[in-house]
């Protein structure tokens, strides 16, 4: 008599199906889109911008383009504005990695080679280079960027003698009407221009006091209070 034999039931095949493998796709891709903060602009090429996000390999955006989240909106000469998360965010060439926290107002900004924290902001909606400095009472810039930010120093100024390593020097303390930098915005700055040329606008105590300041070796945090 012929032996029994016992059939076991097939295993159904545990491979991931293509619909689930493209949905775990799209999740990782929204992620790694939402986790992109460190931005750099390599270079410009006419109306493109040469990027790096978060220390990526460089690659050529075109207006409307987009790299792990970070959109290029606009290139003027050696800078360019993006979209990152919900705020814009100007560099310049060659400027150190920015890292802005979307959706929070914090910024994180990395030294420059010679150790000084630097970062494109914007004074009145207009363009700036701002260098952190600590030791400055207040927003310092010169008269040619007053001139150039609209800002009518001798007429609505009040004049003030300003001490500096050659003596004393002439300067006009005023009010700056908004003063942002990454998705830092403050209104009202105290601010002091100066007649002696400067190559960047000081980031004083003026708006560094509205903020929480972390510093460690690599990075300088601004945080809301």
């Amino acid at each position: 008599m012929p032996s029994a034999v016992s059939k076991r039931p097939r295993q159904q095949s545990r491979r991931p199906q293509p619909a689930a493998l493209l949905g775990g796709l799209c999740a990782l891709l929204l992620a790694s889109a939402a986790a992109a903060q460190d931005v750099r602009l390599v270079g410009t090429i006419g109306s493109r911008a040469i990027v790096s996000v978060d220390g990526s390999q460089p690659r050529t955006l075109a207006k409307g383009q987009s790299l792990g989240g970070v959109q290029l909106l606009e290139v003027q000469g050696n800078s360019a504005t993006f979209q990152i998360g919900s705020s814009r965010q100007t560099l310049l060439v060659g400027q150190a990695p920015t890292h802005v926290t979307p959706g929070k107002t914090a910024l994180t900004l990395s030294p420059s080679p010679n150790g000084h924290y630097m970062s494109e902001g914007k004074i009145n909606g207009h363009a700036v280079q701002f260098i952190v400095d600590t030791g400055a009472s207040t927003i310092a810039l010169d008269a040619n960027t007053a001139r150039r930010l609209g800002i009518d120093y001798e007429r609505s100024g009040q004049p003030i003698q300003i001490a500096t390593a050659n003596g004393k020097a002439q300067g006009w303390s005023v009010r700056l009407p908004t003063v942002s930098i990454g998705t830092l915005t403050q209104r009202n700055v105290p601010a002091t221009v100066v007649q002696q040329p400067m190559p960047f606008v000081l980031l004083g105590n003026s708006f560094l006091n509205h903020y929480q300041m972390t510093r460690d070796a690599r990075s300088l945090v601004l945080k809301s209070k």
